[in-house]
């Protein structure tokens, strides 16, 4: 009960900072905003609604594949003018259940931070000094809903420090994890050093960032007690392509605890993996808006772990009909080919009439009528994917609603 107390809390202070009628809302003191999506659907047969992700992927496509109510809610504020300090403080809540199942989740902090900038003179006027709970300069595959780059975690740091040819950022975080051993339950502190450098001009309409962490870990499984470990990025930004459209290319490299390359570190055997992520956008074309996404993940064999490659490419392409009506169809491929079995193979393809606020892609809420198609082979039902009669193929179909602002 104290969990929604403090929700009801969050939504008390975002409802005071909404604009009022003949109240200029031009950059507010006091912002809300929020994301939410719910689903509701059923499988062939008249079973529950199925999602299915291929064993070993670390994602799946995502339209018309979400089993889920996620919801998130937060309030911003920002105090101060542009000529002296200025205080930002954030505040989000989460929330996550199973589809069709209205008590099985409960609210939980997401983001608790503030920040003060304006505290340096000159070209050193924008950059803040931060501390607390954050989602901490994310990066995503949007198709995926896949946080390729997420350092997000409890910590402090400085950010937007103005170099000349480039920006920079630091940030330190501390987690303490449980891990199951063959003793029982042990805790861990995890320490990460985050550094970057973006905005780096590179050619017409191209930026560079680069960037990563050093972590240590000072207890962890037997036999890995205090190791280390390092992850390197460099993402590569290119707007004004033809058609109007965006992309992001991103290199990833990690060792050791940070061989998972994302702010969890590895409990088991740490090892090594490389990441190479593509994501092609056109936003506001017309009638055709859409993405196309590519991964490729190779993760090294150590101890008894298997090591394994991971490859994903799929598009959505997206038809406006008018203005608010559009349809969407998404298909997606999925392969995991582990050191110890086969190749694991699955396709996915959604169709999806929508009604939406625009034309544009991201252009949002979204009411979305959905069909999913998937077919996986031997190797994937061998591995633990299932089909409702226990096959190797399922149809879902159903509805979703998703909205952000």
């Amino acid at each position: 009960m104290r969990s929604w107390g403090c929700v009801a809390a969050v939504l008390g202070v975002v409802a005071a900072g909404l604009p009022r009628p003949g109240v200029a809302a031009a950059d507010p003191p006091l912002q809300g905003f929020g994301y939410l999506r719910a689903t509701l659907g059923a499988t062939e047969g008249g079973g529950p609604h199925a999602c299915w992700q291929l064993p070993g992927a670390p994602a799946k496509f995502r339209l018309g594949n979400e089993c889920d109510v996620y919801g998130e809610i937060g309030a911003r504020a920002r105090l101060g003018d542009a000529g002296g300090p200025r205080l930002v403080g954030n505040l989000r809540y989460g929330y996550f259940a199973p589809e069709s199942d209205a008590d099985g989740g409960d609210p939980f902090l997401a983001e608790a931070w503030g920040g003060v900038a304006g505290l340096l003179p000159g070209a050193q006027s924008d950059a803040m000094v931060w501390g607390g709970r954050r989602f901490y300069r994310r990066q995503d595959l949007h198709l995926l809903d896949f946080k390729h780059w997420d350092a997000s975690g409890d910590g402090a740091g400085v950010e937007d420090l103005d170099l000349g040819p480039a920006r920079a950022a630091y940030a330190w975080f501390r987690a303490a994890e449980r891990v199951a051993t063959p003793a029982g339950p042990a805790r861990r502190v995890v320490k990460r050093h985050d550094l970057r450098l973006y905005g780096i001009a590179a050619n017409a309409g191209g930026t560079l960032g680069i960037g990563g962490d050093a972590r240590t870990v000072s207890a962890n499984r037997p036999g890995t007690a205090g190791r280390g470990g390092a992850m390197l990025s460099l993402t590569h930004d290119q707007a004004g392509l033809p058609g109007g459209a965006a992309n992001r290319l991103a290199l990833q490299a990690g060792r050791g605890a940070a061989a998972t390359l994302n702010r969890v570190s590895d409990p088991v055997s740490g090892g090594r993996a490389w990441r190479v992520v593509d994501e092609l956008t056109w936003v506001a074309g017309t009638p055709w808006t859409g993405q196309v996404t590519a991964v490729a993940e190779w993760r090294e064999g150590r101890g008894r772990v298997p090591g394994q490659a991971w490859y994903s490419l799929g598009a959505r392409p997206v038809y406006a009909v008018t203005e608010h009506v559009s349809l969407a169809v998404e298909a997606g491929v999925d392969l995991v080919d582990p050191d110890d079995g086969p190749v694991r193979r699955l396709a996915k393809l959604t169709l999806a009439p929508t009604l939406a606020a625009g034309p544009g892609f991201y252009d949002r809420p979204q009411l979305r009528a959905f069909a999913t198609y998937a077919r996986w082979n031997a190797a994937a039902r061998r591995a633990g994917l299932r089909g409702p009669d226990g096959g190797r193929d399922g149809l879902s179909v159903g509805i979703q609603v998703e909205t952000w602002w």
